[in-house]
């Protein structure tokens, strides 16, 4: 439920309660150092007041179309003053994705077809992330950054449990085991939580191409950029520095007081990477 914030601390925080926000984005993908496609997708759609990370599944031809399918599905959904209203909206579209490629994989003998999700919705200054997988959502206020999702992962219930230490997890042998995913079950059971946005908050979407190379204080360094482009490519120069065995994608939010903003669609399928600031983005690059 949305967290009680009274007036005083509102104004301590910089809550805009009464005023509109206007969003800062930037986002990039690439297919890493050493896959030969690209799985991954993601939305930035400021006006909508919907963002995404879609980490496909199940090989080419199979983790593409699943991740296309549901940043392609979340991109349907249009502005709500409502944050319960876009929650909603957004869960439809995702069972809906999720039938459909749960089916598409019955008929393909049981292949998996199934994408990670993480998406970020936002109403003035009310917002929520939703998610299923392993992609993350990551907030810094001020100088505190914090993890917002919570992996859905094999290693992260071995860590929570007790059994598994963090600095393990990356050399378990089920280390690339997800517990939940879009399209891999009847059912699309998602986790979802709401908050109070500030402005001057930087959003980090991401999937675990990036996470799993770059650590949390350069995260934070990078989100403390002065622009979303700034933070953007430099996530991703660090992330290609290293072995990136996995494909990336980051999408970087800024709220900010409103302003007039310009509006682009880009459906570029030239290139390895593309990013955009202050525009609408709906990535669906297959390289």
């Amino acid at each position: 439920q949305q967290p009680y914030v009274t007036e005083q601390a509102r104004e301590h925080l910089g809550l805009a309660e009464q005023q509109t926000i206007e969003w800062q984005s930037a986002a990039k993908t690439h297919r890493g150092n050493v896959r030969e496609y690209n799985e991954d997708a993601y939305l930035a759609h400021p006006e909508s007041g919907v963002w995404a990370v879609a980490d496909g599944m199940g090989g080419h031809h199979a983790g593409d179309v699943a991740s296309r399918e549901v940043v392609a599905a979340l991109a349907k959904v249009s502005f709500s003053d409502n944050l319960a209203g876009l929650q909603a909206a957004c869960r439809s579209q995702l069972d809906a994705v999720n039938h459909a490629l749960f089916e598409q994989g019955l008929q393909r003998q049981a292949q998996i077809i199934g994408s990670t999700v993480v998406a970020m919705v936002a109403s003035g200054a009310d917002a929520a992330m939703l998610w299923a997988g392993d992609s993350r959502g990551y907030r810094l206020r001020g100088n505190e950054l914090t993890q917002v999702t919570r992996d859905h992962s094999r290693t992260n219930e071995l860590i929570e449990q007790g059994i598994l230490k963090p600095e393990a997890a990356e050399q378990h042998p089920e280390a690339n085991v997800i517990t939940r995913a879009v399209g891999v079950a009847r059912q699309l059971p998602l986790d979802e939580t709401s908050f109070t946005v500030a402005t001057d908050d930087v959003y980090l979407l991401c999937s675990d191409g990036l996470t799993r190379y770059v650590p949390e204080p350069e995260l934070h360094r990078c989100l403390s950029m002065p622009t979303c482009n700034a933070a953007a490519e430099e996530l991703m120069r660090l992330a290609l520095a290293t072995d990136a065995r996995d494909n990336i994608s980051i999408v970087v939010m800024r709220a900010q007081p409103a302003d007039d903003s310009t509006t682009v669609f880009n459906f570029d399928v030239a290139g390895d990477t593309t990013d955009t600031e202050d525009r609408t983005l709906l990535n669906l690059d297959d390289n």
